[in-house]
């Protein structure tokens, strides 16, 4: 994947790809902060050979994907973990994973596992890096998202890095044309495969996303706003989530895309485009 990105990275380099709120990133910048990540990653000490998998613990920042590149970069895949998922769930992933480092956007509970090593990723943090570009040997897979475990135990799906390339091939070459397709958008959680699709398969064929923040998630009207203001192509939602977004015409978007449970009618004929 991250020999994708730096075909990308090369013929956009000046491009937007990265939007967060008010923040905007280029491909050049998104490059050089997942760079650092991981030299951050590497400094630590820790080495795939030991455990080829490194947590994300992250709030949705503007660091969320850059951390998911840079563990690429590491040469590790990457186990994202939702705030909000209890300590037991958290515990358990951890142990599962065997995870020896976790990198956080945010206030981690580190005390709770004191046998893992949890890495804080913010301004200061970065600044203290030497940059130089890092591209170390991967394994296969490139992360692993676990079930819900309501029949039981979660179970975690690691899902390979020639399987994400398939995807994103795939869509690419029988979805969206690059032409019409200029900004889509990622609201579904980083815990979920579908977020994947919504981050990775834009970004790595020079499209950029717009990176909902949780307060943005949460707000139905802003989320509209954001979907005008932002001039956004591609909106990818649950008819339910949908159904509770204010209604307003919008001549840049292209695409909707519905998943995760059958859409109604009446909200096909709302929306159409």
């Amino acid at each position: 994947m991250i020999s994708i990105f730096q075909n990308i990275v090369k013929q956009y380099h000046d491009k937007t790809a990265l939007k967060f709120g008010r923040l905007s990133f280029t491909y050049s910048e998104l490059d050089r902060i997942s760079d650092c990540i991981a030299l951050l990653i590497l400094q630590s000490g820790h080495t795939p050979a030991i455990s080829p998998y490194v947590g994300i613990y992250s709030s949705r920042t503007q660091y969320t994907i850059p951390m998911m590149l840079g563990i690429w970069k590491a040469g590790f895949a990457y186990v994202p973990m939702d705030p909000k998922y209890s300590s037991e769930r958290i515990k358990y992933i951890i142990d599962d994973c065997n995870l020896k480092l976790v990198i956080t956007d945010c206030d981690a509970p580190v005390s709770d596992y004191p046998q893992t090593q949890w890495l804080t990723i913010n301004e200061a943090a970065l600044s203290a890096v030497a940059h130089r570009p890092v591209h170390e040997e991967h394994g296969r897979y490139a992360y692993v998202i676990y079930t819900s475990g309501t029949t039981g135990k979660p179970k975690g799906i690691p899902i390979s890095h020639v399987g994400l390339r398939n995807l994103i091939e795939v869509r690419q070459k029988t979805l969206y044309t690059h032409v019409e397709n200029t900004l889509e958008t990622c609201i579904a959680s980083i815990a979920f495969d579908y977020s994947v699709w919504e981050m990775f398969c834009p970004l790595m064929t020079g499209t950029a996303v717009y990176f909902f923040s949780e307060e943005e998630k949460a707000n139905p009207q802003r989320i509209a706003e954001i979907l005008e203001e932002q001039h956004v192509t591609t909106f990818s939602i649950t008819p339910t989530y949908l159904s509770i977004i204010p209604y307003r015409p919008l001549p840049d978007l292209k695409y909707l895309v519905f998943g995760g449970e059958p859409c109604p009618e009446p909200l096909v004929r709302k929306w159409h485009l």
